[in-house]
């Protein structure tokens, strides 16, 4: 396959070892060389690990960086194009053998394997989707992207602009105050639990879109996925939540 996609993963693997912590040597997880090597036949890649504390699972930071346009994704998809290959008359979208390959490091690794964030930067968009429970981003991937698909006209504004970042999903919050009512999900709600009932419906209740506007303004709102309606809301899409 002609190497037209790029993608960087990073993760953290506990280790009970503090000089290890301290020198920042990687501890290997089982599968993680086999797992490099198979996303290197597909991919232009880079996997990089740091060493944490103890206990825990091992979550991945993926990012994926390609030539095509989330606009001619969406429009394949409805079209009857499988998400997670989308060929159009000059290039090709594939997700297929990154997922191919993390099921099997799953299957082989004694790890507790996840993916903690999952962003892609098209040539018209970044799209970042986050975990909202245990295993729910792979498990909602597809459904994530035909859903996305089937929205993506509803996201475009009265004045003709398409948003150039996309927020999976964001949540309503009681203690944020108006206008910023939303915000993203913390990877360390499903870890530690939450006061909020969060599980993968929130995928397909609430998106956060920004959007570039003339003049270097950037204007922020959400979007109800099951009203296909865009909020006059606001929402939180930086935190110290984001990072382990």
């Amino acid at each position: 396959m002609e190497k037209n996609t790029a993608v960087t993963i990073r993760y953290w693997v506990a280790s009970d070892h503090a000089s290890e912590i301290l020198a920042n040597i990687e501890r290997i997880p089982n599968g993680m060389q086999e797992f490099r090597n198979e996303l290197e036949e597909s991919y232009v890649s880079v996997i990089h690990g740091h060493p944490a504390g103890a206990g825990g699972g091992l979550d991945l930071f993926v990012d994926f960086v390609t030539s095509i346009s989330l606009h001619d994704v969406a429009l394949a998809i409805v079209l009857g194009a499988a998400y997670d290959l989308v060929k159009t008359a000059l290039k090709v979208f594939a997700l297929r053998p990154f997922l191919s390959a993390l099921k099997k490091l799953r299957e082989t690794s004694r790890e507790d394997i996840g993916i903690a964030e999952f962003r892609i930067v098209f040539s018209d968009t970044i799209l970042h989707i986050d975990n909202v429970c245990y295993n729910a981003l792979p498990a909602n991937l597809e459904k994530i992207f035909l859903e996305l698909a089937r929205k993506y006209d509803s996201l475009k504004l009265s004045s003709g602009f398409y948003p150039t970042e996309i927020f999976i999903p964001v949540i309503e919050d009681p203690i944020l105050k108006p206008p910023t009512t939303f915000r993203r999900v913390s990877r360390f709600e499903y870890d530690e639990g939450s006061n909020l009932e969060i599980g993968p419906d929130r995928y397909f209740e609430f998106w956060g879109l920004q959007y570039d506007l003339i003049d270097h303004l950037d204007e922020l709102r959400v979007f109800d996925v099951k009203k296909s309606q865009l909020l006059k809301a606001n929402f939180k899409k930086d935190g110290f939540w984001l990072l382990p």
